[in-house]
């Protein structure tokens, strides 16, 4: 997870969080091509929200995660280009990724990347959230179904300001803290909106607390909206205050 400020974001500005939106313009429009991501501080379970987040492993035994992803599809998750692409621009390798909701204590079978779509040219070489920093990542064994019903719109997700959106994460618990083994979820109103590099990166800020906030990890989960049961998604989880 990386952690940001206005628009070249350094990792650790106080107060909000930003994310990176994936749009259907930006799935369809991306040339399809880590650092470290840590669970939400301050965070709940949800076994109804579980078909939303997969936990991205370096291992095929692997207990806890490096990195978050967002489930769009049986075999095809969104995250960032610093969880699955090296310094010199190559995918990374043993890039394991667990079921949707899986307790990563309970052994689940990983299943292996198959291939990583990045945006042509993109090198992990920074500490600043950038608008081409994401990725998707096709599965060679289905995740579980995704519980999304669409993807917003631009003008969707800035319909959405002063609402609660919904974060989730297998990162740290808290800065001191371990790594969660399954995903949490928290509420954050979304306060900001702005686009950077358009179609390749629209961001929108979430106020963050000194208790409730995501951390370390939880790069790159999802962010989504729930309304009247249905499930939209939103957008990637890119930088946050650092987990207090």
């Amino acid at each position: 997870m990386r952690f940001g400020s206005a628009m070249q974001a350094r990792r650790s500005n106080k107060g909000y969080v930003r994310f990176v939106l994936f749009l259907a313009s930006l799935i369809a429009a991306s040339t399809l091509a880590p650092t470290s991501g840590n669970a939400i501080e301050g965070g709940y379970s949800s076994p109804s929200l579980t078909g939303a987040t997969v936990a991205l492993l370096d291992s095929e035994t692997g207990k806890f995660a490096y990195c978050s992803g967002m489930l769009l599809d049986e075999n095809v998750i969104a995250t960032a280009a610093h969880c699955v692409i090296d310094a010199n621009g190559s995918v990374r390798s043993n890039i394991w990724i667990s079921p949707a909701g899986a307790d990563l204590a309970a052994s689940p079978k990983l299943t292996a990347a198959a291939q990583v779509f990045a945006v042509a040219g993109w090198k992990n070489t920074s500490s600043s959230v950038s608008s081409d920093d994401i990725a998707f990542v096709i599965t060679k064994s289905s995740l579980g179904k995704p519980i999304f019903s669409k993807i917003l719109s631009p003008a969707e997700v800035k319909a959405l300001y002063g609402q609660s959106v919904i974060l989730s994460g297998y990162g740290r618990k808290g800065a001191l803290q371990a790594a969660s083994q399954k995903p949490l979820f928290l509420q954050q109103r979304v306060i900001d909106w702005a686009i950077q590099g358009y179609p390749l990166g629209t961001y929108t800020h979430v106020m963050a607390t000194d208790t409730e906030t995501p951390c370390p990890g939880d790069s790159v989960g999802p962010i989504f909206k729930e309304d009247a049961g249905k499930f939209y998604a939103v957008g990637v989880i890119a930088g946050g205050n650092g987990c207090t």
